[in-house]
């Protein structure tokens, strides 16, 4: 999983607009899957991911990746974040 992980933090900082696509759903799949059961993975998936997503977002990418990382980013946010206010 972190792995995986890591490797989908990489290609989000492509300039490959499929690249960054598939690896933010990826990141949002794995996110997902890993939900409660891993608490030790989840809380490096929600701390390695929003800065490198919200540094990713300031850069000028195609409106299609900025979609997927929008969407990467409410996932992760969603499923790894236990209190309301902060998601």
């Amino acid at each position: 999983s972190i792995a995986l992980l890591y490797s989908c933090l990489i290609s989000i900082r492509s300039k490959s607009t499929n690249e960054i696509i598939l690896a933010s759903r990826i990141l949002g799949l794995l996110s997902l899957t890993v939900g409660c059961q891993d608490i030790g993975v989840e809380h490096e998936i929600l701390e390695d991911s929003i800065p490198r997503i919200s540094q990713a977002l300031k850069l000028d990418y195609d409106p299609s990746s900025l979609l997927c990382l929008l969407e990467s980013l409410a996932i992760v946010t969603f499923v790894e974040e236990y209190d309301p206010q902060d998601t």
